[in-house]
């Protein structure tokens, strides 16, 4: 299998550490799948990570103009330093990262100018409604061409330009540039790339006692505990479905405020993914905070705690539930060295889940006021 990044595939882990990115480098020293980036990709993420420093640089500078009156800091002009420093130095980073995972980096393929703006004008994808999405089709022309001599191609992004609006699978003006560029290979659309990882492991090669014996040590270790002091954090930037969370069709911002009574801790034993490197899927349910942005009737309908009022249609809301997490843990000679998590859902039984099944089967579209 041929694996084609996006961005939003490299950005959750800047330097490319998590469990996912040692599995894929496992699987390209095996010789069993290939991955590449397009250059459009790593100028991208090069990109991000600068704006996301000077995101960083700009709240620190807040906080010493609140601080600066109580005395002088030493560390904060440190910090500024290495800040500075980081975003210089991301680029050769990212490069040699890629070349230890054996990644490769496929240079921005020579395209027809007016056959692109033919394409915008058109709004034909990956270009969206207002004519936007030239870096996207770049990418695209990308995987067409590293199709023409695969048999097997798997798009990783997040990015809706790519997808068919209701199946989530690539949209038919994809599917269309695939046959009318005769390519054979079979060419997917995944939208995350924990998911595909997950897809494709298998149980490590334990005979049945030792695996069980295993996982008993590792149930009875400090592993859950160490899930329960590690996975509150790692949440906080996570992006959450409104539809898996059971949260009303209409919200627009979901961040998750804390979790609380991490239980239910199972964990399964993957694989052995390096010398002395052991991958553990884990899941467990929580009691979670959420605050989101949504229409004030959904508000009422879901019976939410709102926090504020934004305008005459919209509200900041508080939504207090349970959640089941998934996600993925490395261990290193038997200790927890790394942690991802992949999926947050509302369990079966969460009245917003009902609610959305009701509304499905009952073909209602919402619509946000205008």
């Amino acid at each position: 299998m041929l694996i084609v990044l996006d961005a939003n595939a490299i950005t959750p882990d800047y330097l490319l550490t998590n469990p996912t990115f040692q599995v894929l480098g496992v699987r390209v020293e095996e010789e069993v799948v290939e991955v590449c980036v397009p250059k459009v990709v790593v100028a991208e993420v090069e990109g991000n990570y600068r704006r996301a420093i000077a995101d960083r640089l700009e709240a620190l500078d807040k906080w010493c103009d609140r601080t600066d009156r109580l005395g002088e800091w030493v560390k904060p002009a440190e910090l500024r330093a290495e800040l500075e420093a980081a975003a210089e130095a991301y680029p050769a980073k990212l490069a040699a990262r890629l070349r230890e995972l054996g990644f490769k980096v496929v240079h921005i393929p020579d395209v027809d100018h007016e056959e692109l703006v033919r394409r915008a004008v058109a709004r034909r994808r990956p270009f969206d409604a207002n004519g936007s999405g030239y870096r996207d089709t770049l990418i695209w022309e990308t995987v067409l061409n590293l199709a023409a001599d695969a048999d097997d191609v798997m798009l990783v992004s997040g990015d809706k330009a790519f997808q068919d609006d209701n199946t989530g699978t690539l949209h038919p003006d994809l599917l269309k540039d695939l046959v009318q560029r005769g390519v054979l290979a079979e060419v997917q659309l995944k939208e995350k790339l924990i998911g595909l990882v997950l897809e494709s492991l298998v149980h490590r090669e334990f005979g049945g006692e030792e695996l069980q014996a295993y996982v008993t040590e590792l149930q009875v270790s400090l592993l859950p505990e160490w899930l329960e002091d590690h996975v509150p954090d790692e949440v906080l930037d996570l992006e959450v479905e409104k539809r898996a969370a059971g949260l009303p069709p209409s919200t627009e911002e979901i961040s998750i405020n804390y979790l609380e009574d991490l239980r239910d801790i199972a964990l399964t034993v993957l694989e052995e993914v390096g010398d002395g490197d052991v991958l553990v899927q884990f899941t467990l349910t929580a009691d979670a905070e959420l605050e989101v942005v949504v229409n004030q009737l959904d508000a009422q309908t879901w019976d939410l705690h709102v926090r504020e009022d934004l305008d005459d249609w919209w509200c900041r809301a508080d939504v207090h539930k349970p959640l089941e997490l998934r996600g993925l843990v490395t261990l290193h000679r038997g200790r927890p060295v790394a942690l991802q998590v992949s999926d947050v859902h509302a369990p079966d039984d969460d009245p917003g889940v009902w609610q959305w099944e009701e509304m499905l089967d009952s073909c209602i579209q919402p619509v946000r006021p205008r």
